[in-house]
């Protein structure tokens, strides 16, 4: 996440020494963005006593704290090879048929991303 909000700012963001000076920024991104509602019409006392006590009053000035999001299928690879072993094992396990296993891969939401990884892999 730290990432993301450094790609946001086109800056780095690698040692805790340089997180330290965005803890109130982070903080406020974080209550504000993912707030705990009471009901539809009030913020629980709880949030109210976060924002205002915590004591995270170190900003940087010119940094926007937003996120920028990964884009789909981009910067996944890891995760989708990690994912497809694990199908391929279960698949494995159970003694489903391979043209069975392939038209269930094909239909998950890895299929996709597993082709992309293939294709820019030559």
């Amino acid at each position: 996440m730290i990432h993301q909000f450094a790609l946001a700012n086109q800056t780095t963001i690698n040692t805790y020494e340089d997180v330290i000076k965005h803890l109130g920024g982070l903080w406020t991104y974080g209550l504000n963005n993912f707030r705990y509602d009471y009901n539809s019409r009030f913020i629980h006392p709880v949030w109210t006593v976060l924002m205002t006590e915590a004591g995270f009053d170190q900003f940087e000035t010119g940094f926007e704290y937003r996120r920028e999001y990964k884009k789909p299928g981009v910067g996944n690879e890891r995760n989708v090879t990690i994912a497809l072993g694990n199908l391929l094992s279960v698949y494995a396990r159970n003694k489903f048929p391979a043209h069975y296993a392939l038209k269930c891969i094909k239909r998950s939401g890895l299929y996709i991303d597993l082709m992309g990884y293939f294709r820019s892999g030559g």
